[in-house]
This record gives structure tokens, C-alpha cells and sequence, in this order.
């Protein structure tokens, strides 16, 4: 299934992405916009997830802006997410935050902290993406020294005015 974007911005509430029945590697979800200055998905002040994958899998956002500065953490991944992909994405959170629990890209183990250990996410791809803000840009967080996130692609990408670390990968 493909939801082709037809320009402007798209004010949506926080959105939460769980197992979606039939998506596979053939049978993927796909936003696709037109470009990251003629579409834009944009979140209200308030929400502290704007995304949320939980348990959720082959979904595809390409060519477009993702806009929640007034977000904690715009991204969130966690439970045994898989097979998730951001190209050609502008994915903005706050850029003024000075706080260790905003990051515009989060994948833990559960939703409840940016540290939680366990079965998180797997084959996440982000490639040809400016991610701006937050303290961290991209934090993973894995399970163990001895049980790693594995499969992620993190290329070409622009990492700018966040607070601490541009990307952290722990474990």
C-alpha cells in the first residue's frame, strides 16, 4: 500500500503504528511524498511521541518532512519493531531542548524510557535524512554486551543542532 502525499503540510495527531496484518517484504507500507519542501506531516505541541512503532514492521517514509519540535521524542521505536525506513526525510524535533529525555530518533526496548534494555528494533534503515534538534538526534538502545541491535543503515545523513550526541548507539 502506498499513501502518495499531494503537497502542503498535513497536521495529523500523534500516531501510533503497531503490527499491521498482511505487510511483509513484498506487501510494504509506503508514505511517499513529493519532496521534503512540498510535504510535510506535521504534529502539534503537546504530544511527547509524534510516531510510535510498537511491534510494527515494513513501513516506508520517503521524500518528505516530519515536523514535531514541540515533540519529546518525534520517533519512537521499540518492541521488536522491524524493517522500518526513513529516505530522503527531513525529521525535525525541538531544537532549543537541553533535556536527556529528548531525542528526534528513540529506540528502546519499551516506551517508558530512552535506556530501557531488550528486544527493540532490528533492520532500521535512515538514509539521506537531515534530523535536527532534540539532545540526542539518533539514540538505540540494545539489550545486552552479548545480545546486540543488529541490521541498521544509518547513511548519508545530517545530524545538526542537537544538544549532546548526534547519533548513540549503546550496545
Amino acid at each position: 500500500v502506498t499513501f502518495n502525499l499531494q503537497g502542503g503540510t498535513h497536521q495529523i495527531p500523534a500516531t501510533t503504528f503497531g503490527n499491521i496484518g498482511g505487510a511483509s517484504a513484498t506487501n510494504t507500507v509506503t508514505f511517499n511524498g513529493g519532496g521534503v519542501a512540498l510535504d510535510t506531516i506535521s504534529f502539534a505541541s503537546g504530544n511527547l511521541i509524534a510516531l510510535t512503532f510498537d511491534a510494527a514492521q515494513h513501513i516506508t517514509f520517503q521524500n518528505l518532512t516530519i515536523n514535531a519540535p514541540g515533540a519529546d521524542r518525534p520517533i519512537w521505536m521499540y518492541n521488536g519493531t522491524h524493517h522500518i525506513t526513513f529516505n530522503h526525510c527531513d525529521i525535525i524535533g525541538g531544537i532549543t531542548t537541553t533535556s536527556s529525555l529528548n531525542s528526534v530518533i528513540a529506540i528502546t526496548a519499551t516506551n517508558a524510557s530512552l535506556a530501557a534494555v531488550g528486544d527493540n528494533a532490528n533492520f532500521i534503515t535512515i538514509t539521506n535524512c537531515k534530523i535536527a534538534g532534540g539532545y540526542f538526534g539518533l539514540t538505540v538502545y540494545g539489550t545486552s554486551t552479548t545480545d546486540y541491535v543488529d541490521n541498521f543503515v544509518v547513511t548519508d545523513n545530517l545530524f545538526e543542532d542537537q544538544y549532546y550526541y548526534g547519533v548513540r548507539f549503546y550496545y
